[in-house]
């Protein structure tokens, strides 16, 4: 899984031990890095049975019976061959039911609930963070499966001593492909990190920069001066558990993909990370439905009152869109502990660009893919403001609106 994995590949190497076969995972990069994982085991059904459209069952095939007996007996899970020598027996261990060795007591939803997590000792760190302090600007570009390792000598933006480095990833290109970042939560925060992750805890943002400034263009001012230069005003809006999303000029809104599907007007059938496009965001905003993704009029300047530029015509958001997906669709009730369709700390963002009336009143709207972003974590929405180029959180003055 390592060797095949584009972005992981490059980040470490993996051995097996000559005598005892344990797995040694190297890092090739610098940082206090360490390694987690989680298993969990799928369903077993037994022919005819076909696996339930959207699960994760698995059929159990004649050939796999022989080897499931002996290595349950081995292992102790079974006292003797006898009594797991049959598709039937063997299946009755991985049961969605609450039934079974390793049943589900919590919902169907085609795991059998044994969910098994491995993390690294936190006294056992590979790598350091160095002292070396960088300020590069680093343009993301166009690619594929692209990979940004930044410096580890980052201490949270919150916190700043002076000393520690700040990278600044700049995003302006639409379609952009998939870019993974390393290296960019606090470093005090890495021994929990993996266990954040997995949990789907939000971890503490570093020192880095996103600049997305490309894609937010509305102003206050273009009068020319230094202040007005500054006057992107990007707001952040954490959106996280909201069935409404309200777009307004220069905002950055940040869901999960289970938000997208829960907002007034999305498709009974739900969404998908890996296909989710700038096509399905802009029906969703356009379906007019009461609550729902929504803006309202804000106001332009004529000369003798403030807002937005005079002659303004379209305003800029951005939607940031988490590959959180914890439930399969028509489950009742939900199993909150699902998370096979999630990559926590995955974002698409799109750009959407609409007029300055009200939804009601303007129904023009643009919705473009940006990039994805793999972060490795649930960035931590709190001060990610601290963390945009422009935002009022990092000193950017607001709109007068």
């Amino acid at each position: 899984a390592i060797e095949q994995n584009p972005e992981i590949a490059r980040l470490v190497t993996a051995t097996l031990g000559t005598a005892d076969q344990d797995l040694i995972i190297r890092s090739l990069v610098d940082g206090v890095n360490q390694v987690g994982l989680q298993i969990r085991q799928p369903e077993v059904i037994v022919s005819p049975a076909v696996p339930v459209a959207g699960s994760k069952q698995v059929v159990l095939a004649a050939s796999d019976i022989a080897g499931l007996t002996r290595d349950l007996v081995a292992t102790g899970v079974a006292p003797n061959s006898l009594t797991v020598n049959e598709a039937s027996e063997i299946a009755a261990l991985f049961t969605d039911s609450g039934a079974g060795t390793f049943g589900n007591t919590v919902a169907a939803d085609g795991y059998t609930g044994a969910l098994t997590t491995f993390t690294a000792n936190a006294d056992q760190p590979a790598g350091t963070v160095g002292s070396i302090e960088n300020h590069s600007v680093i343009n993301v570009g166009i690619g594929s499966n692209d990979l940004v390792v930044l410096s580890a000598n980052n201490l949270s933006g919150s916190t700043p001593t002076g000393t520690e480095s700040q990278n600044t990833l700049v995003f302006d290109d639409l379609n952009a492909g998939k870019v993974s970042i390393v290296n960019w939560f606090d470093t005090p925060s890495t021994a929990a990190l993996i266990t954040n992750s997995l949990a789907g805890t939000q971890n503490a943002n570093g020192n880095h920069l996103l600049d997305f400034t490309a894609f937010l263009t509305n102003r206050s001012t273009d009068s020319g001066s230094a202040a007005s230069a500054g006057a992107e005003g990007i707001l952040i809006v954490d959106n996280i558990g909201d069935t409404t999303v309200t777009l307004s000029a220069n905002s950055m809104n940040f869901l999960t993909l289970d938000d997208l599907e829960n907002i007034a007007g999305a498709p009974t059938a739900g969404y998908s990370f890996g296909t989710l496009t700038a096509a399905q965001v802009k029906a969703l905003i356009e379906a007019g439905v009461a609550g729902g993704i929504n803006y309202l009029a804000e106001t332009v300047s004529d000369g003798s009152n403030q807002g937005l530029v005079q002659g303004t015509t379209a305003r800029t958001s951005i939607i940031a869109v988490e590959n959180v997906d914890v439930e399969i669709e028509g489950d009742v009730p939900v199993d909150t502990l699902q998370t096979d369709n999630t990559n926590l700390g995955e974002y698409k963002f799109f750009q959407i660009i609409y007029g300055v009336g009200a939804e009601g009143d303007d129904s023009t709207v643009t919705v473009n893919e940006i990039t994805v972003a793999d972060f490795g974590a649930s960035l931590d929405l709190s001060d990610i403001g601290l963390s945009i180029v422009g935002s009022i959180d990092n000193g950017a003055d607001n709109f007068v609106i």
